[in-house]
């Protein structure tokens, strides 16, 4: 009787499982899709080494890419030394404390650069490391 209970729970356990998984998978697809489809560039890069974690469609137009960032990539392989620096500064800035305004500018030609740089944040409200 006992084993019977246990096994009924590990199987509803599994479903709920599942469930949560099922659920997670469709908020992350519709995440995507949102991100996807706004006209600013989103990048998400590893706080260590800044390798671009995912990047959305509009991240290829801004910064005149012929091709998508791939996860794994740097911006250094991807773009010019001065706009990878650019773009690196921004992201050294937010990942060593600064509140303040994050927002930086670059001319590039007869186009200006507007990066603001945000730190993904943990449970508690502090950025994550």
């Amino acid at each position: 009787m006992y084993l019977r209970k246990l096994r009924h729970s590990k199987t509803l356990a599994e479903a709920e499982s599942e469930r949560l998984y099922d659920t997670l998978s469709e908020r992350e697809q519709q995440l995507d899709t949102i991100i996807n489809h706004l006209p600013l560039m989103v990048t998400a890069r590893d706080p260590e080494t800044f390798a671009v974690l995912s990047s959305n469609d509009a991240a290829k137009s801004i910064l005149g890419l012929p091709q998508p960032l791939s996860a794994g990539e740097s911006y250094g392989a991807a773009v010019s030394e001065n706009l990878s620096q650019f773009l690196t500064a921004c992201d050294q800035q937010t990942l060593h404390g600064s509140n303040a305004d994050t927002t930086r500018e670059l001319q590039i030609g007869n186009r200006v650069l507007k990066a603001q740089t945000l730190s993904a944040l943990d449970r508690d409200g502090q950025p994550k490391m």
